[in-house]
């Protein structure tokens, strides 16, 4: 169940509804994981769950008053309706007991994004620092996919047994999964004392996306026959 691996939270992401096992069949399913202790540098992103479903209850969830149906919202910049008749709701966190270690916590989330991958609902988690994207996408393992990391630095970090996992390695974690087909890494601008070196990932620097053409170029790399986790 779970509930077992999964707490309420109120408000909800854009005040939908509080939801759990019944939501399998929803097109959206949000999950928050208020987690931040694997970052190497300053905390505080496991306040942002709690922070975005405050600040999305602004842009409030509604149902048709007469058929019970999901309005969605009108997007001004489109002109027109999106997400109407689009089913959503909000499974609450991943627990954190602060008395756990993080092995235990990683192996939660990964049992929760495998329960997810059985639904027909997309499951969206919202963290958290990044190191909470090898557990997920090792939950997701029933499929092959490619992963799109949005990141200014790469998170290749070598391996290291003392140091554990961080947010500055989860790349080279996730890289460890064989239903990985390939990482597009998109905007990066760090500086290495040497080229990193790392097998099924493609590298498209920010500078390269705003020059004319850059993001055709890299929407002509994305094929649309695979499937992606973002």
């Amino acid at each position: 169940m779970l509930s077992d691996l999964l707490d309420k939270r109120w408000p909800s992401f854009f005040q939908t509804p509080v939801v759990g096992d019944d939501a399998k069949d929803s097109d959206v399913v949000f999950i928050g994981v208020p987690f931040d202790s694997a970052s190497s540098g300053f905390s505080g992103s496991k306040m942002a769950p709690s922070t975005l479903r405050k600040m999305s209850s602004a842009m409030k969830y509604r149902l048709h008053p007469t058929t019970g149906r999901p309005q969605g919202w009108f997007d001004c910049g489109r002109d027109e309706h999106i997400l109407t008749d689009f089913s959503i709701g909000d499974l609450g966190d991943i627990k954190v007991p602060f008395y756990e270690g993080t092995r235990e916590l990683y192996e939660r989330i990964s049992q929760t994004a495998s329960k997810l991958s059985s639904w027909s609902a997309l499951p969206v988690f919202l963290g958290g620092d990044h190191s909470i994207t090898a557990p997920i996408v090792q939950g997701l393992n029933s499929r092959s996919f490619a992963l799109v990391q949005f990141d200014a630095h790469l998170d290749l970090a070598v391996l290291v047994e003392a140091e554990g996992h961080h947010h500055g390695n989860v790349m080279q974690q996730v890289l460890a999964f064989q239903h990985i087909e390939q990482i597009y890494q998109i905007g990066v601008r760090e500086i290495y004392p040497a080229k990193p070196v790392a097998p099924r990932t493609r590298r498209f620097p920010v500078l390269g996306l705003a020059s004319p053409g850059g993001i055709d170029k890299l929407l002509a790399e994305l094929p649309l026959t695979t499937e992606y986790y973002l």
